[in-house]
C-alpha cells in the first residue's frame, strides 16, 4: 500500500462526522442488559448487522454460554475467518451490553460509536485496509454474578469455565481465538474502547483510583490510555496520534505492571483477558465512575456526552490505524 500524503490524511480525518456519531448513539442507547434480554438488546444485534452490511462487511454471531445463560458476541470483518489475505489484524473492541435500568450512553454506546464511524470511513476511503481490521462487540461485560443475582436468584455465584467472574464475552471470544486451528490470522493488537464519551471542564471533576503511579489532572477533560508491557509501543503510537496538531486531545497514559493486578481498577474491561494472555491491548477510557456521575445510572444519556471530544478520539483512532499499517511515517 502506498503512503498517504498530508493532504490525503487531512481529507480522511475530515470525514469523521459528529452528526454520524450522534446518530449511532441515539440508535444504540437503551437498557441492553443481557440478563433481561429485552427488545433493545435484540435491536442492537439488528442495528450492527444492518449498519455494517451497508458498508460491505461480513457480520457473524459468536454464541457462548455463561452463568447458565447464552451470550452473543458480534464479529465484523471484510473477509471470512479462513481468508489468508492478511496474517495480522488489528482488533477494535467495545462491549454492547449495559447494567439493568441504564441506557448506557457513555457505558458503552460511546465506544461502539467510535468503532462504527472508523469502520464506515475505512470502508469508503481506504478499502485496502479493511482486510487488516477485525471488529468485535462483546456481550456480558457487565455480567457480575452479584449484580445478576439481584435480578434472578437462580443465577450461580461462579462459572467455573472462566478465570474472571465477569467480562464473559471477551473471555469466550479469546478462548475461541486461541483454540482455533483453522484461523489464518493473528492478533496484531487489541484496542478496547470502554466508556469514552464523558468529559468535564469543571474544577475537581476528576477522581483518581487508589495507588495510581501517575499524575492525574483534577479536571476531567482528558482520555486515559492504559496497557501492559507488551502493548507499550502500541500505546506510544496511539498517544502520538492524540498529540497530533490536527487532534490535540489531552491524555494520561500508563503502563501498568503485573497485568494490572496491582491496580485492579485498570482491569475493569474487556482488555483484561488479553493482558492475561500477553497480547498487546490498550484500555481506552474516560475513567467512567471516577469522572462520570451518571455511571450505571438511568441518567447515562446521550445529552450528557461531549460529541466533539468523541469526534477527536475517532480521528485519533483513524490516524493510529494508518500509522500502524505504515500508510504514514510513525
Amino acid at each position: 500500500m502506498e503512503q498517504l500524503s498530508e493532504l490525503e490524511v487531512d481529507e480522511l480525518l475530515f470525514q469523521v462526522s459528529r452528526r454520524q456519531l450522534k446518530g449511532y448513539l441515539r440508535e444504540i442507547v437503551g437498557d441492553r442488559s443481557p440478563i433481561i434480554k429485552n427488545s433493545k438488546w435484540l435491536q442492537i444485534h439488528e442495528f450492527i448487522q444492518r449498519q455494517f452490511f451497508s458498508y460491505g462487511y461480513f457480520v457473524s454471531m459468536h454464541k457462548f454460554s455463561y452463568l447458565k445463560m447464552d451470550g452473543y458476541n458480534i464479529e465484523v470483518s471484510m473477509t471470512d475467518e479462513n481468508d489468508t489475505s492478511s496474517n495480522e489484524k488489528l482488533v477494535l473492541a467495545a462491549h454492547y451490553d449495559t447494567v439493568p435500568n441504564s441506557p448506557g450512553a457513555d457505558d458503552n454506546a460511546s465506544g461502539m460509536a467510535v468503532i462504527i464511524e472508523v469502520a464506515r470511513i475505512i470502508a469508503e476511503k481506504l478499502p485496502e485496509l479493511t482486510s487488516r481490521l477485525h471488529f468485535v462487540f462483546f456481550d456480558a461485560e457487565e455480567a457480575s454474578p452479584t449484580l445478576y443475582q439481584q435480578h434472578s436468584p437462580e443465577i450461580p455465584e461462579l462459572d467455573p469455565k472462566y478465570s474472571i467472574q465477569g467480562l464473559y464475552g471477551a473471555q469466550a471470544w479469546l478462548k475461541k481465538y486461541l483454540s482455533s486451528d483453522s484461523l489464518s490470522w493473528k492478533i496484531k493488537s487489541v484496542i478496547n474502547f470502554e466508556s469514552v464519551g464523558y468529559y468535564s471542564t469543571s474544577p475537581n471533576s476528576q477522581q483518581v483510583p487508589p495507588n495510581l503511579p501517575v499524575a492525574v489532572p483534577s479536571i476531567g477533560n482528558f482520555i486515559g490510555i492504559i496497557t501492559t508491557e507488551p502493548g507499550k509501543s502500541v500505546m506510544q503510537t496511539y498517544t502520538s496520534c492524540l498529540s497530533d496538531m490536527r487532534i490535540s486531545m489531552k491524555f494520561v497514559d500508563l503502563v501498568t505492571p503485573q497485568k494490572g493486578r496491582v491496580l485492579p481498577d485498570t482491569r475493569r474491561g474487556d482488555h483484561a483477558p488479553f493482558w492475561d494472555a500477553n497480547i498487546p491491548a490498550l484500555f481506552i477510557t474516560d475513567t467512567a465512575n471516577f469522572r462520570n456521575p451518571n455511571y450505571h445510572q438511568p441518567s447515562d444519556t446521550v445529552d450528557t456526552l461531549d460529541v466533539r471530544m468523541l469526534q477527536r478520539l475517532t480521528k485519533a483512532t483513524l490516524l493510529f490505524i494508518i500509522k500502524i499499517f505504515g500508510l504514514i511515517n510513525q
